[in-house]
């Protein structure tokens, strides 16, 4: 994946990371490109126990 870089930290820690917005097609096209990379580092396994809720869920 071409600009993305992934480094083991020492000690290893666990980040949250959250996104809000009103509706998918508002969002700016960075917040855009975050969620499809989550998407797929999600998918690929790289995201161990990563949760996207879709809209109204926390």
């Amino acid at each position: 994946m071409e600009g993305y870089v992934n480094r083991p930290l020492s000690p290893a820690v666990r980040r949250q990371v959250g996104l809000a917005m009103l509706d998918e097609e508002g969002v700016s096209l960075a917040a855009r490109a975050f969620m499809k990379m989550a998407a797929r580092l999600r998918s690929e396994g790289v995201l161990e126990g990563a949760r996207l809720a879709p809209a109204g869920c926390t």
